[in-house]
């Protein structure tokens, strides 16, 4: 079925219109069937797809655990002290103040 202008069922404006409508539809048809139908699917697969991941880094962290000894769980010791007069370790010593200058 191709566009003649020049036909006299219709003006081409309305032919164009009817186009564009059913133009609209098949979109309309074709969203739905992605929210209704490939969308799901592609939660489902991502879902069972982080649930294997999960599982092999669990396997690993108990690898890794058996490894190392089952140090894993414990905490990081803590930092050394701040050394005397600052905040932190290794901070840059205070600017003079007005009656520090000599």
């Amino acid at each position: 079925m191709g566009f003649d202008p020049n036909s006299t069922t219709g003006t081409w404006e309305q032919k164009l219109r009817d186009a564009g409508a059913r133009v609209e539809e098949e979109v309309r048809q074709a969203l739905e069937y992605v929210q209704d139908e490939v969308v799901p699917e592609v939660s489902r697969s991502g879902a069972e797809a982080l649930k294997a991941l999960a599982k092999e880094l669990h396997t690993l962290a108990e690898k890794l655990e058996k490894h190392v000894g089952g140090s894993a769980g414990a905490p990081p010791p803590p930092p050394p002290p701040p050394a005397s007069g600052s905040s932190y370790a290794g901070a840059p010593p205070p600017p003079p103040g007005p009656g520090d200058l000599t």
